[in-house]
């Protein structure tokens, strides 16, 4: 069986059709990942107040004095 694809293959329009095609099926996969990304929820756990202060302490970005204080604060609320 003889397939007629003129003397050169396919046409110019038959590429321009594919490389279309190509450019919709991308954008299209890169909409689903983009989505499924901003929709999946992270993995980290969110920071107890209790500890950040301890890290904040830890830093020297507080003193004891401030430390204990806002530690016996957060105590109180809970």
């Amino acid at each position: 069986m003889h397939w007629n694809y003129g003397p050169m293959g396919f046409g110019w329009l038959d590429w321009i059709f594919v490389a279309i095609v190509i450019l919709v099926f991308l954008g299209g996969l890169t909409a689903v990942v983009l989505t499924i990304a901003r929709r999946t929820p992270p993995q980290h756990r969110p920071r107890a107040p209790l500890d950040v202060l301890a890290e904040r302490f830890a830093r020297s970005e507080i003193d004891e004095e401030e430390y204990l204080a806002r530690r016996t604060t957060l105590r109180e609320t809970e």
